[in-house]
């Protein structure tokens, strides 16, 4: 049996003993027994897989007459390589005239792949270009928007205001007219047609005439304040005065007698 062989069958024996762990499974949870069964399904696939890919290598090996102990491992990796590429293209054997097919194909298809990539890199910076000048003409119109809109609620509480001081206005004004036709009646009801402005003007100068005078008595009367109102009571408080008066001034000359 050989290196290869020896591998895959480890690789069995890996796969088959973790997959009768039974013992194992009873103990951890149910999404991590789903889990180890995905992780055992990929590596039974990844099992199968390297046995083709064995038996590929083996039989590219035993048609180029080699044996796989006395290769070097760069070549060994060489071979895996054709294998891999044998196996991708659904090739059966070694086609110079094919594999220069394939490779020129590969360059093509590579070539054409650059060329999309510089094609979609144009239409990237194209299209963000656009977007660009899109997003700010949408910025303007934005900015635009909202000063309309400042400048529409602005008018409208203009309006509301003119519309508010209206109608206060107009209210005062019809208050107004409705004292000033009172005042007219009033005047009518007091029949003061035959009054001349003249005569009216002198009254009031007698008036302020009469205020003036009635101050003046005022004041005069003022020292008299604190007689009572009634007349006996006034002559007796006046008398009981007039008597504390003599006595004063008796008293007043008494001292001044003794000091001489």
């Amino acid at each position: 049996m050989d290196n290869s062989e020896v591998d895959l069958s480890s690789q069995s024996d890996s796969v088959l003993s973790t997959a009768s762990n039974t013992k194992y499974c009873d103990e951890i949870s149910p999404k991590e027994q789903f889990l180890l069964q995905i992780l055992r399904r990929g590596m039974l696939e990844t099992y199968e897989e390297n046995t083709a890919f064995g038996k590929e290598l083996m039989l590219l090996l035993s048609k180029l007459n080699l044996e796989p102990q006395t290769l070097p491992n760069d070549i060994k990796e060489g071979l895996q390589k054709i294998a891999l590429i044998l196996k991708h293209e659904k090739l059966s054997d070694i086609d110079d005239v094919t594999l220069s097919i394939i490779s020129e194909r590969k360059k093509i298809e590579e070539k054409k792949r650059i060329h999309e990539e510089k094609h979609l890199a144009l239409l990237y910076d194209d299209l963000f270009r656009k977007y660009s000048g899109f997003s700010k003409k949408l910025d303007q119109l934005q900015e635009a928007a909202s000063s309309l809109e400042c400048f529409i609620q602005n008018s409208q509480e203009e309006q509301n205001d003119i519309y508010y001081n209206r109608a206060t206005m107009s209210a005062r004004l019809k208050e107004y007219q409705q004292t000033t036709e009172k005042l007219e009646r009033d005047i009518t009801n007091m029949q003061i047609d035959d009054l001349y402005p003249k005569e009216i003007l002198n009254k009031y100068h007698s008036y302020l005439e009469m205020s003036g005078e009635l101050a003046e008595l005022n004041q005069w009367l003022s020292q008299y304040g604190n007689l009572p109102p009634n007349l006996l009571q006034a002559k007796a408080l006046v008398e009981i005065k007039r008597k504390e008066y003599e006595a004063l001034e008796k008293d007043f000359l008494k001292k001044t007698n003794l000091e001489q």
